[in-house]
């Protein structure tokens, strides 16, 4: 064969190479290696790969005519053959017309050529990106054989067709990741939240469905507990429960403790919430962690059928109201949407951000009402929030107290109210009341923050108040709030100088114990008492207890609540040291309490 005819051969091998479609890299790659053994008439050609560091190359595809396509495995390892490697550095075509004897391949005579009979090498580098990778070789088994100019150039543009390949490999997994961390949950290997609403769009479009969202009983505190470990693998197991129960091939983790699952077809509420209940059983059994069981809780909100939502984000969120409502009910609950079960939720919300814009426009205050002693001396007040709102007047804390605590707004709205109360607090002392004492009450957020005991008492100090002329007043319904977690914030309050007391006093079933245990100055017994005091022994008998409990304990004792002359007088005779409410004085702003009060 001529030399013409020679490279008219390689040229249209080369020519049918570069129009092979890039869909299918492996097949792609064999097409690749069969031809170019055919046409440069060898009897192996085979794809080397660099470990890492370049500390070995090893064979991941052969081509034998004959035999097909392998995978080896075969390794040389750089310590084996160091100048074959130094070699491969600058390498733009390596061409061993005598592999055995040449100085750049001869190390590996012994272990590798001679036992596969290979007479000649040609090898040509694979790049991936611009980095050398690896190597296409080219093995002639027999003799030595001389490499032409042109069978060197149709070498190396295979080399090149190769580094495409693995390029174009590259990039599909790039977007295969791509499409995992987009739509797949990486801890469960479950389609997340964004992936869901589309499938849930297409059921809703299709068949129709029945949407079932799950969360995980106290899920932080097990964390809590048992370390983020012990949390993956519940969260892991979860997953794998419901992708597994047989109810749905359809499975999501939606929030950080929350998943989702989808019935296909129709389902009356019955039949799905017969399901629900087998979901529910399945997910109650015990699981095992590392030797250790854990029996953990489930709250399951149902919407029997998507078909008629519009937008499937509407059918998940209906489906979160009603698990919000199964978590209110209790441990391992199931409920089901109905209409109108979003109207709390609703009102919420939109009282929540009525809140934030009434602390924008600084609608809110501080009312006082007098504290009395049973002589008839005034000896402080109580600072009660109150809400100027511009639509519904003047409102009380029972109107929006509750949800600016849910939404953690109580401690924002409060504190810039306190300069200025600390201030006339400040004036008052030094004017006319030098041992007036300033009720203020304190939520369980505030108490978690670390450092709100620090930041009061420097305002305290700032305004020029001693501590002492705060009292804080806590209720037992915070301390079980924070189960405890509050005890080194009431202590650091306490040892600043700042009067602790116990606020709802007897209402709580750990009372006793806390009076025992913190570092209280008083307690404050519960308008309820005092209410049904008169005219019922019985609470008669409790408030006269509670009295003597406290004073016991060198507790001072406040009654709130009191409306009439005659609870004043039952609990001056018990012995109460302070007195509060409306037959006193109501809830006045600051200046109207001073000219009513103190002018």
């Amino acid at each position: 064969m001529s030399a013409s005819e020679s490279w008219q051969r390689l040229r249209n091998a080369l020519l049918d190479m570069a129009c092979t479609p890039f869909t299918d890299p492996d097949a792609v790659r064999e097409r690749l290696l069969r031809t170019d053994a055919a046409a440069l008439g060898v009897a192996r050609v085979s794809l080397w790969l660099f470990e890492p560091g370049h500390a070995a190359i090893v064979c991941t595809a052969l081509y034998e005519p004959g035999k097909g396509m392998s995978k080896p495995g075969t390794r040389i390892a750089a310590e084996v053959a160091p100048i074959y490697f130094q070699t491969l550095q600058g390498l733009l075509t390596l061409a061993a017309e005598d592999a055995r004897r040449d100085p750049r391949t001869r190390e590996f005579e012994q272990s590798y050529l001679a036992p596969l009979g290979i007479g000649a090498m040609l090898d040509v580098p694979v790049r991936l990106f611009g980095d050398m990778v690896g190597l296409l070789c080219h093995e002639h088994v027999g003799g030595p054989r001389t490499w032409s100019d042109s069978e060197r150039i149709f070498a190396a543009a295979t080399g090149v067709l190769c580094s495409q390949t693995m390029e174009f490999e590259q990039l599909q997994k790039a977007e295969r990741d791509r499409e995992q961390a987009m739509f797949y949950d990486r801890l469960t290997g479950l389609p997340n939240r964004a992936l869901f609403l589309d499938r849930l769009a297409q059921a809703a479009r299709g068949e129709g469905a029945a949407l079932l969202v799950l969360d995980i009983h106290g899920f932080g505190e097990i964390v809590e507990a048992y370390g983020h470990d012990m949390g993956d693998a519940l969260l892991r197991e979860t997953a794998l429960r419901m992708a597994t129960s047989g109810t749905s091939d359809c499975v999501g983790r939606i929030g950080n403790d929350e998943f989702a699952l989808l019935l296909p077809g129709e389902h009356a509420a019955a039949g799905a919430t017969r399901k629900a209940w087998q979901l529910q059983e399945a997910m109650l059994q015990p699981m095992m962690f590392a030797g250790q069981s854990l029996q953990a809780g489930f709250s399951i909100g149902l919407v029997p059928s998507i078909r008629h939502y519009q937008q499937a984000a509407d059918a998940l969120r209906d489906a979160v109201i009603a698990l919000n409502a199964a978590t209110r009910a209790g441990r391992n609950c199931i409920e089901i949407f109905r209409e109108g079960m979003d109207e709390p939720v609703r009102q919420r919300l939109a009282l929540e951000a009525d809140i934030r814009r009434g602390m924008v426009a600084a609608e809110f205050c501080f009312h006082l009402q007098p504290v009395f002693s049973t002589t008839g001396e005034m000896q402080g007040a109580e600072a009660l929030l109150r809400w100027q709102h511009p639509e519904r007047g003047l409102l009380a804390p029972v109107e929006f107290l509750a949800v600016a605590e849910d939404a953690g707004l109580l401690h924002e709205l409060q504190w810039p109210l306190l300069g200025s109360l600390c201030a006339t607090l400040a004036n008052w002392r030094e004017r006319c009341a030098p041992d007036f004492q300033m009720g203020l009450n304190i939520s369980p957020t505030q108490l978690a923050l670390p450092y709100f005991p620090d930041e009061l008492v420097a305002l305290l100090a700032s305004s020029g108040l001693p501590a002492g002329a705060i009292v804080a007043e806590i209720t037992e319904n915070t301390l079980l709030a924070n189960e405890g977690s509050d005890a080194p914030a009431i202590a650091r309050l306490a040892s600043a100088g700042v009067a602790i007391s116990l606020d709802d006093f007897g209402t709580g079933f750990a009372s006793i114990t806390h009076m025992a245990e913190l570092p209280l100055a008083m307690v404050k017994i519960d308008r309820t008492f005092v209410a049904r005091a008169v005219g019922d022994p019985r609470y008669a008998a409790i408030i006269s207890g509670l009295v003597d409990l406290a004073h016991a304990l060198s507790l001072r004792v406040v009654a709130e609540g009191v409306e009439t002359e005659e609870q004043r007088g039952l609990l001056a005779g018990y012995g109460c040291d302070l007195l509060q409410g409306y037959h006193f004085g109501r809830p006045l702003p600051l200046s109207e309490f001073a000219a009513r009060w103190l002018d």
